[in-house]
């Protein structure tokens, strides 16, 4: 149907995932097809999570988006996925945690956690900025204010020699040059 796939990568090895994406060698690219991490154990604790996974995915796999999906008691583990750089969290929901004994409400995002964790994403996107190091316009305002100039910790006569020691770092700065 030539829609995007969102391939689950529980209970699969690396070799199986390669089989797999060699069967859908037309999705050679990353708007049509993406990997989730993913550990198929209900419920997936702590120390099974092995979130590090997200970042060898992403590294064997770059022209693929790599997910999470996630089946553990909580949302921390989707955070920290989403700060690997997972491009999509896959979280089951549920209304009532206590609905069944059925082990998808236990593991499942309620309301208020499944707000917070987009809350999280929206705010982690903001955090993260891009992948440039120049100040922004609300910074430049600041330079005269915040760089520092040598300045002479006593007045000192004209020829005179000083060290170091007679230097004082302060606010604000002299001239605009950095150097």
């Amino acid at each position: 149907f030539k829609k995007p796939i969102i391939l689950s990568t529980g209970l699969i090895n690396l070799s199986e995932i390669k089989r797999l994406i060699n069967q859908f060698s037309d999705r050679k690219n990353k708007k049509n097809f993406g990997l989730l991490h993913c550990v198929s154990k209900y419920p997936a604790l702590n120390k099974d999570l092995n979130l590090k996974s997200i970042s060898f995915l992403k590294k064997k796999f770059p022209h693929y988006e790599i997910g999470y999906s996630d089946h553990s008691l909580n949302i921390d583990s989707c955070k920290i996925a989403m700060n690997l750089g997972a491009f999509m969290i896959e979280k089951h929901f549920t209304l009532d945690k206590n609905f069944s004994n059925f082990h998808d409400h236990k593991i499942s995002a309620n309301p208020h956690e499944l707000k917070d964790l987009v809350d999280f994403s929206n705010n982690l996107k903001l955090m993260l900025g891009d992948m440039k190091k120049v100040p922004k316009k609300d910074e430049i305002k600041n330079i005269l204010n915040l760089r520092r100039s040598a300045y002479f910790k006593k007045d000192l006569k004209i020829g005179s020699q000083f060290s170091p020691n007679d230097i004082n770092w302060l606010r604000p700065i002299k001239k605009l040059s950095i150097n």
